[in-house]
């Protein structure tokens, strides 16, 4: 089996493919098109979100038997046409679910606490400190739409603060965890 790895991928990746004794290839560097011109020698890619990989693409890919998106988002790829060419596509959902977390995170709390915007006064010497005061989480109803690896991640950082978590996810039900309570 024949792969091309498209993007950077951690070196662990790297071992268990050299440990399975299959053969890859890296191309990280060239264009779509210049891709296309040999995708045919591959069984599988790895890909990231450099290359798009559309209808046109997968069917010049006579030989490709799967996609490996490196990340957790699969909007890169024309999944109907790759299961129509009987193409198998998967992620590694969990892989950045908990640096997604900490970005959220990160910005409900800049939200609350008028971060950007008080910063930008300050930077053009304005403190208007009423005005910019900020909210605190605790006792607050935090909101989550979508509890797969990336909600759950969030609201286990947000447990901390003594708020209140509730999530609500249209794929799956019978979440509720100590995290987070489902709802409707």
């Amino acid at each position: 089996m024949r792969i091309l790895i498209t993007d950077e991928i951690d070196p662990l990746l790297i071992k268990l493919i050299k440990q399975n004794n299959l053969e890859f290839k890296f191309n990280i560097t060239d264009s779509s098109e210049k891709i296309l011109q040999s995708i045919q020698q591959f069984d599988g890619i790895i890909v990231r979100n450099r290359i798009k990989i559309d209808s046109y693409f997968l069917h010049k890919a006579k030989n490709l038997k799967f996609i490996a998106r490196y990340g957790s988002g699969l909007e890169s790829i024309d999944l109907e046409t790759a299961e129509k060419l009987n193409i198998q596509c998967f992620n590694s959902a969990e892989g950045n679910a908990n640096a997604v977390g900490e970005h959220c995170l990160g910005i409900l709390l800049s939200l609350f606490h008028k971060i950007c915007y008080s910063g930008n006064q300050v930077k053009n010497h304005v403190w208007k400190r009423e005005e910019n005061r900020g909210v605190e989480l605790e006792n607050k109803i935090i909101g989550i739409i979508g509890y797969g690896n990336t909600g759950k991640s969030f609201a286990k950082k947000l447990k901390g603060f003594n708020c209140s978590v509730v999530a609500y996810d249209k794929y799956k039900a019978g979440f509720n965890d100590e995290f987070a309570k489902e709802v409707d």
